[in-house]
């Protein structure tokens, strides 16, 4: 409660900022969509292998306001549970969690019309800046237990360690949106929020065949794909003034 009053004020700030651009259009939107991790394993022998997969939904709400005829800044709300997760050959996946994050995304738009203006692509750039609100250890797998099996492959993954509480990743999209008769936008996106820092780990010990043990790290930065849908609505009668009023 205390990150979502935080956010409220910022944006509140920022719409109050934003009043100069009096004839721009504000809008208010909700997206979700699956969201993709992406882990790294540093050693842990040649049967363990990266795993990335849909690991659940992130979604959120946005506020954007035009701050030029061809400039959009949005700013909003995610939420969703972040996960790093390992895989042995076929036999299933582990993972590593920090449930309750939550993201605060600050990004341009730039929407380049296709075929009139009601169709645009528009891609977008920015950085998010992520809370993880509460920490766990959860090992789940895909299929069957990670362990010992019959021809003697072996993984184990150990407790997570060193979580940061707030980090920051770099954000990159791109959508196509359509607006249906100025009431409401419609959209498509694909996007890929990159961290430039780690933000979990968790040791590794692994076996395969014969082989002697193997030690490893699986750890990760926070970075996730994500497929977007969403909608969002001109709400700018809230925010703008008429000049000499």
């Amino acid at each position: 409660m205390k990150i979502l009053s935080q956010f409220i004020v910022l944006t509140v700030l920022v719409a109050t900022a934003l009043q100069a651009e009096a004839q721009r259009k504000t809008y208010l939107g909700f997206e979700f969509g699956p969201k993709h991790e992406v882990s790294r394993i540093i050693g842990g022998g040649d049967s363990v292998k990266e795993y990335k997969e849909g690991d659940g939904i992130v979604g959120g709400v946005l506020f954007g306001q035009e701050i030029g005829e061809k400039i959009l800044l949005e700013t909003g709300f995610y939420a969703y549970r972040y996960t790093a997760r390992v895989s042995l050959d076929n036999y299933g996946s582990a993972g590593i969690r920090a449930y309750g994050a939550s993201q605060i995304p600050f990004h341009l738009k730039a929407p380049i019309p296709l075929f009139g203006t009601r169709l645009r692509l528009t891609p977008a750039a920015g950085f998010s800046v992520v809370f993880q609100n509460n920490y766990g250890n959860d090992f789940t797998s895909s299929g069957t237990s990670l362990g010992y099996y019959p021809d003697g492959d072996y993984v184990s993954v150990g407790a997570p360690t060193n979580f940061r509480k707030v980090f920051v990743l770099l954000d990159a999209g791109l959508s196509l949106e359509w607006e249906f008769k100025s009431t409401f936008i419609v959209y498509l996106s694909g996007n890929y929020f990159g961290g430039p820092q780690r933000v979990i780990e968790s040791d590794l010990v692994s076996k395969t065949g014969s082989e002697p043990l193997e030690y490893g790290q699986l750890y990760s930065n926070g970075s996730y794909f994500s497929k977007i849908l969403g909608v969002k609505f001109p709400i700018s009668p809230i925010w703008q003034y008429k000049k000499g009023s």
